[in-house]
């Protein structure tokens, strides 16, 4: 006969076993080549719009974008299926964001209005990289290759939108601009920053020798020593190109947060919260 402590094991490690298969028959699953959706969270993002075909053809869409992003940069497609989940927490009203593990949340707002930023997730998710050059990349790639533009600039040409920001970024959050790491004191005025120092160099050497020096670089290297091999000027000069460039520009119409609530067309939310 069993002794009883070892029913009581037995319960407590079927547990977990119950609980997952509770969730895999009651919550049903989308999924694609790499990743999957639950019925849950897709009526979140559809306002309660139960479409299993549209469902299925956002998780192929997907699926192409990863594979774009795969000829763009080099980087190791997960094993693990990416998991696309939701979130509304007010703190996040207007940035979708990455956890761990392979999981992309995708602000539910963004998302209804137009403007989930996939591929600028995707490509922050799958590089495993945060600095300057990662975070300008990604904005790039979601104007140019997303669909739909990118956070934080929603469609604005980033250049002459940038330059409301020069005067924005402490001296720590300059001198990262155009590095692999770093830390940032203001997340806005460093996205942005990074995302028109990128642009710059794209639109002005070509996509294809920023991203030889992007792939290229590893985690010890040098980084000067790679900006001369592909640029033939240091970081620094490169920035100051960079800043003369954008003082030559005309200026954005639009002040940004003005910019923001016409094209969001949102009237309810704090504006302390937003911006």
């Amino acid at each position: 006969m069993i002794k009883k402590s070892y029913w009581i094991l037995l319960i407590i490690l079927l547990i977990p076993l119950l609980v997952k298969s509770y969730f895999f028959i009651f919550d049903r699953h989308y999924e694609s080549q790499y990743f999957s959706l639950t019925e849950e969270h897709w009526r979140r993002l559809e306002i309660n719009e139960e479409n299993q075909d549209k469902a299925e053809e956002l998780l192929h869409q997907l699926d192409q974008k990863l594979k774009l992003l795969n000829n763009k940069i080099n980087f190791a497609i997960p094993e693990k299926t990416i998991k696309i989940g939701t979130t509304r927490k007010p703190s996040k009203e207007f940035r979708s964001y990455i956890v761990e593990r392979e999981i992309i949340l995708i602000n539910e707002d963004l998302y209804q209005l137009g403007y989930p930023p996939f591929i600028n997730l995707l490509t922050r998710l799958v590089t495993k990289r945060n600095g300057s050059l990662t975070i300008g990349l990604a904005a790039y790639l979601q104007d140019y290759y997303g669909q739909n533009s990118s956070f934080y600039n929603f469609g604005a040409p980033i250049i002459p939108l940038s330059k409301q920001f020069v005067d924005k970024l402490s001296q720590r959050a300059f001198e990262a601009i155009g590095k692999p790491s770093g830390v940032v004191d203001n997340e806005l005025s460093f996205t942005l920053m990074s995302h028109s120092y990128i642009t710059f160099l794209i639109e002005q050497y070509g996509e294809k020798v920023f991203l030889q020096l992007y792939n290229d670089y590893q985690i010890n290297d040098e980084l000067d020593q790679l900006y001369n091999q592909y640029y033939n000027k240091s970081l620094s000069q490169l920035k100051k190109d960079w800043l003369l460039y954008l003082s030559s520009q005309p200026d954005f119409k639009y002040d940004w947060e003005d910019w923001v609530l016409q094209k969001l067309k949102i009237n309810t939310l704090d504006r302390n919260q937003m911006f």
